[in-house]
């Protein structure tokens, strides 16, 4: 979804939207793919690989590294998302009583696209930068795009969140099925080698 989102904000010229999306984009596709590289539990639901024999003890450096992006990906996710929340409640929302033309600033004529509105904004709240405003000439009515990227980001935060945690679950399967994996062997030894004494005894 974002990267169909990114031509349309490109178009109205909101530079945050697309930098928060290609963020998403990125976050993502690293999560698919360590997914598919290394879901066990993906690759044998989709049959594309037969099932492994056996399973690993711990967490595998593949699985810590991802832990770690995922981690990255969410903190810088939710703060940024922070940011943008607290810029809009405290610059932006404050001043959305004084907006020309009652919002519609894309077919403003007393202030197009309420640029001067917007320039009054970032001159007494210069953090508003962290969320530019659209282009001249945009038929859009949104100025500011804080409120929608702190919307994204958090969506954002809390797919590797949940990224997170599927990872986190692989790690406690693997650790409880390594030693059960390997009491399993260690019986089926014990299990032949009393077999073979007892049909070693004589009758």
């Amino acid at each position: 979804m974002a990267i169909f989102a990114i031509p349309g904000y490109a178009a109205i010229g909101w530079v945050a939207p697309v930098v928060a999306a290609v963020f998403s984009t990125l976050m993502c596709a690293f999560a698919v793919h360590a997914m598919w590289t290394t879901g066990r539990d993906l690759r044998q639901y989709l049959s594309l690989l037969p099932a492994e024999d056996g399973a690993a003890t711990g967490p595998s450096a593949a699985t810590r590294a991802q832990t770690c992006v995922a981690v990255t990906f969410s903190v810088v996710a939710f703060a940024w998302a922070a940011l943008d929340f607290a810029v809009h409640s405290t610059a932006i929302a404050p001043a959305k009583a004084s907006q020309p033309c009652g919002g519609e600033c894309g077919h403003c004529a007393e202030d197009p696209n309420c640029a001067s509105w917007a320039e009054g904004v970032r001159e007494r709240h210069p953090i508003v930068d962290v969320c530019p405003t659209v282009k001249a000439g945009s038929e859009a009515d949104t100025t500011f795009s804080c409120l929608a990227d702190g919307a994204w980001l958090t969506c954002t935060g809390l797919v590797g969140l949940l990224w997170l945690v599927l990872l986190r679950c692989r790690c406690a399967r693997c650790a409880h099925a390594g030693p059960k994996s390997h009491g399993g062997h260690v019986n089926a030894q014990v299990a032949a080698w009393a077999t073979s004494e007892a049909g070693a005894v004589p009758a």
